[in-house]
């Protein structure tokens, strides 16, 4: 930990004996068993360097603090009151160094001006904090590199480059009380999708570590969303280019940091044109944003109607199917349970797929439709097989409560739940039992 112009060890993995002082000679000596990084500080300099860098020779050069001075901006207008923090160039890691919170973090004035000082010098980040509601921390948000310079100011001239983004989100029960700060909200840079859906760790490994994910990971920006208590948001100063926008409400959890039960999702892509002829005051509006609220499936109460695609491209409708008794599985190719699972399904098809009071739906979360297609033919199943698309955008999940997948559900001739969470051969008996009922 590094707070101002002192070291302290902290954590279960940053033991108080990996800091030390040097003798009158500048000689020193120090544990290895942690040790990958070394880093020395005085009032009158700053040095850190890798054991693997230093070629056998543990010799380091102090060189002077380093200040910042900078003014963020908000498109063309002064972030006001706005916090500002700098932090060391790579995040994360048990030995990773870490800045002191309280030490390297300020707040900008009513020009949005800032001052830090001693900064350690070279490659370092600056980070806008915005704190979230309930103490629980604060996020991150327009993290920029910078070169620190020591012994002399460096000058920042942070943000000012964008366009303020702004929405609404409408939950789709409007009695619902949401927590809208509550959850996990996602806005950045467009990451590039895989050419398929992973089936092994292996394949996910290698795309990860591909020089096209790397580089976008590189490239990779965040922003932070912020909520007012009608839903409504915002999103300061974001430069053009191609974003995510993922959000993730939760009820409150027992702990600040542990989220709730999901209540919904909701994903969109952005863009943020070019400014060809200079920044753009007006917000860039997204328009209301329509929650789908998670509803929790009670026996006996009216099963949500759907219309979807089928694999084949006509329509499937769970009220054609009135007055018969509806197997439904959510499902996707991708997900090893609901794979294994199909055995089962296959069996409760084979013994009763010949009542004309029974229908099998199976709905395809895949990320495409070729998947589900090309897996249903080579199984041969015979029941019906729709595809809602990529969960993450499809809305029927949560009218289902559907929290994981496979998800089963069993719906009586009237429309009404009359089983769910079936897994293996409670699925067939579950069915049984309801066709066997007077």
């Amino acid at each position: 930990m590094l707070k101002d112009a002192r070291l302290s060890g902290t954590g279960p993995n940053r033991p108080l004996n990996n800091v030390v002082r040097t003798d009158g000679e500048g000689k020193f000596a120090l544990p290895m068993a942690y040790a990958t990084q070394l880093v020395a500080v005085s009032p009158q300099g700053y040095a850190e360097a890798m054991l693997d860098e230093l070629a056998g020779s543990l010799a380091l050069t102090l060189q002077p603090w380093g200040r910042i001075e900078g003014t963020v901006r908000n498109g063309r207008s002064p972030a006001a009151n706005q916090w500002v923090m700098v932090t060391a160039a790579q995040a994360g890691g048990n030995m990773q160094l870490q800045y002191d919170f309280d030490s390297y973090r300020t707040q900008t004035d009513d020009r949005g001006r800032f001052v830090l000082t001693n900064v350690p010098p070279g490659k370092r980040f600056l980070v806008r904090l915005y704190p979230m509601d309930s103490n629980r921390g604060w996020s991150w948000s327009h993290i920029e590199p910078l070169e620190v310079i020591g012994g002399a100011v460096t000058r920042a001239d942070y943000g000012g480059k964008g366009r303020e983004i702004v929405g609404k989100v409408v939950p789709s029960d409007p009695a619902r009380f949401i927590d809208w700060n509550s959850g996990m909200h996602n806005f950045g840079t467009r990451m590039p999708k895989p050419p398929a859906a992973f089936k092994t760790m292996a394949e996910a490994e290698a795309w990860n570590n591909s020089p096209e994910f790397k580089q976008a990971s590189t490239r990779h920006r965040y922003y932070a969303v912020q909520f007012n208590a009608d839903g409504s948001f915002h999103i300061d100063d974001v430069p053009p280019g191609q974003y995510d926008l993922r959000l993730q409400f939760n009820e409150p959890g027992p702990r600040n940091f542990m989220p709730g039960a999901l209540i919904g999702t909701l994903k969109l892509d952005v863009e943020v044109a070019e400014m060809p002829n200079g920044l753009v005051d007006e917000p860039l509006d997204l328009g209301k944003l329509d929650l789908v609220v998670r509803q929790e499936v009670k026996l006996d109460a009216l099963a949500p109607d759907f219309e979807v695609k089928a694999l084949d491209g006509q329509p499937l409708k769970l009220m054609d199917f009135r007055g018969k008794y509806v197997l439904l599985d959510f499902w996707a190719t991708w997900c090893g349970p609901c794979v294994a699972e199909l055995p089962n399904l296959e069996d409760t098809w084979k013994a009763f797929g010949a009542n004309t009071n029974f229908v099998m739906i199976s709905l395809s979360l895949d990320h495409d439709a070729e998947a589900p297609r090309s897996f249903v033919q080579k199984r041969g199943f015979k029941w019906h097989q729709g595809y809602l698309g990529e969960w993450s955008q499809a809305k029927l999940p949560d009218q289902y409560g559907v929290q994981g997948i496979p998800s089963l559900f069993l719906i009586g001739p009237d429309g009404k739940f009359l089983a769910k969470d079936m897994r293996g051969p409670a699925i067939r008996d579950a069915v049984a039992k309801a066709l066997s009922a007077p």
